[in-house]
């Protein structure tokens, strides 16, 4: 997933200039290329270093997305817990039904950063009345859950990118974009001696500390972005932590279906984009 919008001027200046707000020495970065074939060097080192630090950082740090999500559960469970934070809206929850055909389930509210099932016929003036998975399933399609009832959940959530990550993606960005377009004025590249190849569709880049061979991997080589990724994933997790209630059982398995970026329509000029992604792995 793109952290940036690699279409956004202010985005192509950064990661030519290697700061976000800091001009480039020439105005080749203003315009993306107009031949289809021909590479966005910009956006591919946009692309691959919001990669790189997207998984570095175990997923907790991505723009604003939305997604969609598979989750197999029990009928007793009363929340989904979605994988990526911090959830923003519900766009919809859709029940498995004959022929694999989903239909859409209302009663599903925000609460606490889950997804909580509730009610809607008896909704207290104090607050909800939870309700779990079977009730609400029997409650508006007049039929019980299986044993295990699949549900597709579409949501939005917000962007955690802040200045420093910002920065971060931009510091990579800009390196890997040294690797394929070598420029006098911005210097040599500062990435390590893992980088293996420079190739016309981009970069092949081994992310392992070239620093620490008796160590495991989980730093870039560049001195500012490992600070600032050992600030944001002191352990070097590689998958975002998740804490369960005894409302919300373990048996839950949740699998990511795909996410679409979203970024907000530029002020200052007419090109926008948004991106797609889709990603699929089964986390307990």
């Amino acid at each position: 997933m793109m952290w940036l919008d690699a279409l956004d001027p202010r985005t192509r200046s950064a990661v030519v200039s290697g700061f976000w707000g800091r001009l480039p020495h020439s105005e080749h970065f203003a315009q993306p290329p107009t031949d289809p074939d021909e590479i966005d060097v910009i956006a591919d080192a946009v692309a691959q270093a919001s990669d790189i630090l997207t998984e570095l950082t175990a997923g907790a740090v991505h723009p604003a997305l939305q997604v969609v999500e598979d989750y197999v559960c029990y009928p007793t469970v009363s929340r989904l817990t979605p994988s990526l934070q911090p959830l923003r809206r519900i766009v919809g929850l859709y029940v498995a039904g004959p022929g694999g055909l989903s239909t859409h389930l209302a009663g599903a509210v925000e609460h606490g950063g889950n997804v909580r099932f509730v009610d809607a016929d008896a909704v207290a003036p104090e607050g909800y009345a939870w309700a779990t998975l079977d009730a609400l399933v029997y409650l508006q399609l007049q039929c019980r859950c299986p044993d295990l009832q699949r549900l597709r959940l579409a949501y939005d959530v917000g962007s955690t990118i802040t200045a420093s990550a910002r920065q971060a993606v931009v510091s990579l960005a800009h390196e890997l974009y040294l690797r394929v377009s070598p420029c006098d004025d911005c210097g040599s590249c500062r990435l390590p001696l893992r980088t293996t190849s420079v190739t016309r569709e981009g970069i092949s880049y081994d992310v392992g500390d070239p620093l620490s061979i008796d160590q495991p991997g989980g730093t870039t080589g560049l001195p500012d972005v490992d600070i600032w990724l050992r600030s944001v994933n002191p352990r070097r997790s590689r998958q975002a932590s998740a804490v369960y209630t005894p409302d919300a059982p373990p048996p839950v398995v949740r699998s990511l279906v795909g996410a679409r970026e979203v970024f907000p329509p530029l002020l200052m000029s007419s090109v926008a984009a948004t991106a797609t992604m889709s990603a699929t792995g089964v986390v307990a």
